[in-house]
This record gives structure tokens, C-alpha cells and sequence, in this order.
């Protein structure tokens, strides 16, 4: 992660080393802790939303999906999403919240637009 003066971001790309390291250390925690599923596998982000912003977006989620790491989704289900939040909108911001809870992530009990902005974005 790099920030010029102006206060914009850039985001480097991983080194192919750090990838596969990091697809080993994931791999052997998952051995080791057997109750926590591949999906739990998230990024700094996720965890402190609106306060961090690593692994950044040049982490490569499919391909650690693909390893057995991590979630990722399929383009079908992504563009019926797509397309019926295009026809239709979001949902509601507190069905949002409620899937967001659902889906594990520990949300504070006043969530406000910046929160909810950062929130959408650590998801993606």
C-alpha cells in the first residue's frame, strides 16, 4: 500500500512468493483449526472495517478460492445480483446489515454512512 502526497492510494501487485507463501500459511491454519471453514479465511479489512484497508484490491481472492482459501462467487450469481440491482436498487439498508451479520461480520449497534460505505467496500 502506497499513498502519494496528494493522499491517493495505489495498491501494488503481490509478488507471486507472497501469494504462494500466503496460500501455504492459510492452508496449514485451516489444517489446524478444523472447525473454521475456508470462507472465514478474510482479509484486515473485513475484520476492521472503515480502519484498515489491507490485503487491498490486487489480492488475488479467486485464485485463493480456487486453492481452497477464502470465498469467491460465480458469474451467474453474480450477474443476477447485478442485474436486479440495476432493475430494482439495493435492498434496504438494514436487510443489508442483517445479511452482513448473518454472514459473520461484527457490526456495531449504530452503523452510520461512513461505516456503511467502508463496509460495502471491505465486502467486495
Amino acid at each position: 500500500l502506497a499513498r502519494d502526497d496528494d493522499g491517493v492510494f495505489t495498491f501494488p501487485d503481490y509478488e507471486r512468493s507472497q501469494i504462494n507463501a500466503l496460500k501455504q500459511l492459510a492452508k496449514n491454519i485451516l489444517q489446524r483449526y478444523p472447525d473454521m471453514t475456508p470462507k472465514n479465511v478474510v482479509g484486515h479489512s473485513d475484520i476492521a472495517v472503515g480502519r484498515k484497508s489491507d490485503p487491498g484490491p490486487k489480492l488475488p481472492w479467486k485464485e485463493l478460492y480456487e486453492a481452497g482459501i477464502g470465498a469467491w462467487y460465480d458469474d451467474a450469481t453474480r450477474d443476477r445480483y447485478r442485474e436486479g440491482f440495476e432493475r430494482d436498487g439495493l435492498p434496504p439498508r438494514a436487510d443489508l446489515l442483517e445479511a452482513f451479520r448473518l454472514y459473520g461480520y461484527a457490526l456495531p449497534a449504530t452503523v452510520d454512512d461512513a461505516y456503511f460505505t467502508s463496509l460495502l467496500r471491505a465486502f467486495q
